[in-house]
């Protein structure tokens, strides 16, 4: 462990043998941030709703909560009438 296995000339040749283009279209083609961003925030999802659409449970449910919806305002606004 105490070798330095790079002082070897063998292993100085092999390496310096070696040589890595990286061509400039790939350096370039980094995306902005914001580009990224925008791709994420657009892409295709899944609908969480899509479970509850499936049963007719599901379906008396979201025709109801509305209703409720709008009835609990209506008293609300009864009661702070009052």
């Amino acid at each position: 462990m105490s070798k330095n296995e790079f002082e070897d000339d063998n292993l100085k040749k092999w390496l310096d043998e070696y040589h890595v283009h990286i061509p400039r279209e790939k350096l370039q083609f980094r995306t902005p941030k914001w580009e990224r961003l925008i791709r994420y925030l657009a892409s295709p999802t899944q609908n969480p709703l899509d479970k509850f659409h499936e049963t007719s449970f599901g379906l008396k449910l979201f025709r109801s909560i509305p209703l409720t919806g709008a009835v609990l305002v209506g008293v609300i606004q009864v009661i702070s009438q009052l």
